[in-house]
């Protein structure tokens, strides 16, 4: 029975977060099921493009037996129960896009696309992720051979015209980064900052007791952060396309 109810507030959540705009910046959701068997730490995940924001246990519950993980809740010593979730998306920018090709598609190169295809770039500086055709003006558009996204912008052959809607990654994201029992705890950028290096870290809010201080209890690396030291809280990251 128990087992059908997890499932069932997964599939609640699922739908939740399907059905959310990615403008929302705060989600919460009520009655997380997580427990803990056998006395074991147990890590129960909300969504894979959500950094969990907040926790809230609906009932009596000690705060050493539960805590924010990088990607959920943890819950350990037997405990079991109902929680309260906030989530904050990932806020990625929408911006539109149009395109139109005026040379003829060449032998393609080591980056993907054709030899000088016509490259048109969004109207703000962020770095593209995502992207998809909105209308073709003109011509036909075949993903991967008269158009395609890279992270500078939108690329067409002559054969290819049209209105393309991207999704942007901002400079700047918040992560979640908790020491579990004083171990070390290795945080890294969300799936979008796959080609960003860190720049700048900021501590927004400290979950612990424990003091979050930088070289003491977290450190910044190339492109993730460790915390140690019962160190627990909500950091934002600065980054910049790099290697």
């Amino acid at each position: 029975m128990v087992r059908v109810l997890v499932c069932l507030v997964f599939g609640f959540l699922a739908t939740a977060f399907e059905a959310t705009e990615k403008s929302v910046d705060l989600v919460c959701i009520d009655r997380l099921i997580c427990r803990s068997e056998d006395g074991l730490t147990n890590f129960c995940t909300v969504g894979k493009e959500d950094t969990l924001y907040r926790v809230e246990p609906l009932g009596e519950s000690s705060q050493d037996e539960y805590g924010i993980g990088e990607n959920g809740l943890w819950v350990s010593n037997g405990h079991g129960g109902h929680f309260r979730v906030c989530v904050k998306q990932t806020a990625l920018i929408v911006d539109q896009i149009e395109c139109k090709g005026s040379i003829a598609p060449q032998i393609s190169t080591d980056e993907g696309y054709p030899d000088q295809p016509t490259v048109c770039q969004p109207n703000q500086n962020e770095a593209l992720y995502r992207g998809e055709v909105l209308e073709v003006m003109n011509g036909t558009c075949t993903l991967n051979q008269t158009y395609g996204f890279t992270e500078s912008g939108v690329w067409v052959t002559a054969d290819c015209s049209g209105r393309f809607r991207v999704r942007l990654v901002p400079e700047c994201t918040e992560i979640i980064c908790s020491s579990y029992y004083g171990m070390t705890a290795k945080c890294s950028l969300p799936p979008e900052y796959a080609n960003h290096v860190i720049t700048n870290v900021t501590m927004i809010e400290q979950f612990s007791s424990t003091l979050c201080a930088e070289r003491q209890t977290y450190s910044v690396h190339h492109d993730y952060i460790t915390a140690y030291g019962r160190c627990e809280g909500l950091f934002r990251v600065c980054t910049k396309l790099g290697k």
